[in-house]
């Protein structure tokens, strides 16, 4: 039995001696409800991300094998890009002056120092609050609690939507390592064409752009994780942070519920007061009278009157005592 437990049977214990001992507190039974509500309510919210959570962890378990196919497609379809700009480039060059090829890459560096600026940096970038949680029996403000339960909602939302693109990332890496490897194909058909000096800015700067994304490491491609693992341990870290969050946010509805139980309540009790005030004024007078001691008027009964008392008998006058023989 846990403090709070202890404290609220001495309660019950005291206010039964309080009411002569009838061995029966409305008041705790309305106590026993509303923790009941508590323990309802948290499963409640347990079982409905229990399916989620299972679907993820087995997600979490065929990760390392797709990541690892994926990353390997990837690289085979980088080194044919990287093949294919390396033979543009000896075409396109000769057709470039000097103050062209500096001009283009100025303008390609500075567009593409703006694109990672407003990207984000390659690797893991959970939005999973990993905060401690809150002692649930110290949280007594209900708007408060509902406030908090509303955010951290809110965060495993987004960390779920993190969750769900980590597990499409091998197909995003592969994807994306074969349009680079169409779009090296596609240029090396138009370079090949020919055409007039017009086109050359162009080309040059299509070839410029693969070039940035085509990385022999594949940092620009997905998230850009460096290895397997580091892409398994971002994986882990948020599908243990979904599990953990949605613990907290069960135990924290629970307390919610038991709270709000506590308060209808009491409001419940107040309005049958304002309905009903005599009863409620007499309740509180008995239990008064109880505990000094006393008999309620209910309870007492009106005294016999004292009978007469009856006149003592004379008393008989002793015999005279006999001669000696």
């Amino acid at each position: 039995m846990n403090a709070e437990q202890q404290q609220t049977a001495e309660q019950s214990q005291t206010q039964d001696k309080d009411k002569g001992g009838g061995g029966c507190n409305p008041e705790e039974i309305e106590q026993l409800t509303c923790r009941a509500k508590r323990f309802t309510k948290q499963a409640a919210v347990m079982n409905e991300h229990a399916s989620d959570l299972e679907t993820f962890r087995q997600q979490y378990e065929d990760a390392r094998q797709k990541y690892t196919d994926a990353r390997d497609t990837a690289a085979l379809d980088i080194a044919s890009v990287r093949s294919t700009l390396d033979d543009l480039w000896d075409k396109l060059r000769c057709r470039l002056t000097d103050d062209q090829k500096a001009c283009m890459k100025d303008a390609v560096c500075k567009v593409f120092e703006d694109i990672e600026k407003c990207s984000d940096p390659p690797g893991c970038h959970s939005p999973c609050d990993g905060s401690a949680a809150p002692d649930p029996e110290k949280q007594t403000d209900i708007g408060a609690l509902a406030a908090e339960i509303a955010r951290r909602r809110n965060n495993l939302t987004d960390s779920t939507a993190y969750f769900k693109a980590l597990v499409e990332e091998p197909d995003t890496i592969k994807q994306q390592a074969a349009k680079l490897k169409a779009d090296a194909s596609t240029l090396a058909k138009a370079v090949d064409a020919g055409g007039d000096s017009s086109t050359v800015a162009s080309l040059y700067a299509r070839w410029l752009i693969i070039d940035y994304w085509a990385k022999d490491d594949l940092s620009h491609l997905g998230r850009g994780f460096k290895s397997v693992t580091d892409y398994l341990d971002c994986l882990c870290s948020v599908l243990m942070c979904l599990g953990s969050g949605w613990t907290t946010v069960a135990v924290l509805e629970g307390r919610l519920a038991e709270l709000q139980c506590q308060e209808d309540g009491r409001q419940k009790a107040c309005q049958k007061k304002k309905v009903d005030t005599l009863h409620a004024v007499l309740e509180l007078y008995e239990e008064c009278c109880r505990r000094k001691g006393g008999d309620t008027p209910s309870q007492s009964k009106p005294a016999k009157p004292e009978e007469p008392a009856k006149p003592e008998e004379p008393a008989k006058p002793e015999e005279p005592a006999k001669p000696a023989s």
